[in-house]
């Protein structure tokens, strides 16, 4: 690039691009010399891949003036001397998905069967559910059924329980299910309840939390087994999603955090954030 080219300078760079992976061979995008070489890729990737392939289930050999670069490369357009009407090309390939065996056990208020199933990593979990309103019980988190089971980081030979029709099971203690987003637990004191003396899950879900007004003992929560109020709130968690909130560091600057819970993750009592956003797992 010449020195009298400002880094905010647009330029157009023509992509070539390969079928039927991506829906069109050739293209031009706009973007800016201080823009990062893989995020212009990463946007091209996204913006013109067909959609009857998965970004995850392709690997790609980027190539400009006779070098390959990857997606993880962090040099910047003026890095690379890119400049306006040059050209790169993409090759997205197929990569061998990964598959996995996983256990089921089909529970409903008349029957009970198992079965063993090869499933894709990338596959939904609807893809096993018989009924829609089943729930997914992958140990005590209940699973998203718009969710992949790479999401969840799910092993081979895994056991699943799929309650339908609302069915109980002895092994699985509901009370301690955890869903996705804001986690609380506190004990049932109430004498008469088969969870007496164990921690109840309160499941908040996604949105905006003051989580010291959550816990606080004026905002009471009630056992989901037997109704009664339960005991101060004795932990907070998340459960597979993304959760942000504003951290103040030692030298009294603000950083904002932002984390993606795979499985579940538990907040110290002692240093709870103050405000949360909880969003869906991405």
């Amino acid at each position: 690039m010449g020195c009298n080219q400002s880094v905010d300078s647009d330029i157009l760079v023509h992509v070539n691009l390969n079928s039927p992976i991506f829906n069109s061979e050739n293209i031009s995008v706009k973007s800016t010399v201080r823009t990062l070489f893989k995020d212009l890729c990463k946007k091209v990737i996204l913006d013109n891949i067909n959609s009857n392939y998965s970004p995850k289930a392709l690997s790609y050999r980027i190539t400009f003036k006779g070098k390959e670069y990857s997606l993880e490369d962090s040099n910047r357009i003026y890095d690379l001397r890119l400049q306006s009407n040059d050209t790169l090309t993409i090759v997205g390939i197929p990569m061998e998905i990964k598959k996995s065996n996983v256990l089921i056990t089909y529970c409903s208020q008349t029957s009970r069967h198992e079965t063993e199933k090869e499933v894709s990593k990338l596959a939904l979990i609807k893809t096993i559910v018989e009924k829609p309103n089943s729930k997914v019980i992958y140990g005590q988190l209940e699973l998203d059924h718009d969710q992949k089971f790479d999401d969840y980081d799910i092993p081979s030979n895994t056991r699943l329980h799929i309650l339908e029709d609302g069915h109980n099971i002895n092994e699985i203690q509901l009370w301690k299910i955890k869903k996705s987003g804001l986690i609380l637990e506190a004990l049932c004191l109430n004498i008469n309840c088969s969870a007496f003396k164990q921690r109840i899950i309160i499941n908040l879900g996604f949105g905006e939390f003051d989580i010291n007004a959550e816990i606080s003992q004026d905002n009471e929560k009630q056992c989901g087994c037997c109704g009664a109020v339960l005991g101060k709130v004795c932990k907070v968690g998340y459960a597979h999603c993304v959760v942000i909130y504003t951290a103040v560091l030692s030298d009294g600057s603000c950083k904002e955090v932002v984390n993606r819970i795979k499985m579940h993750s538990e907040e110290n009592m002692n240093s709870l954030p103050g405000y949360v956003n909880i969003m869906k797992y991405i």
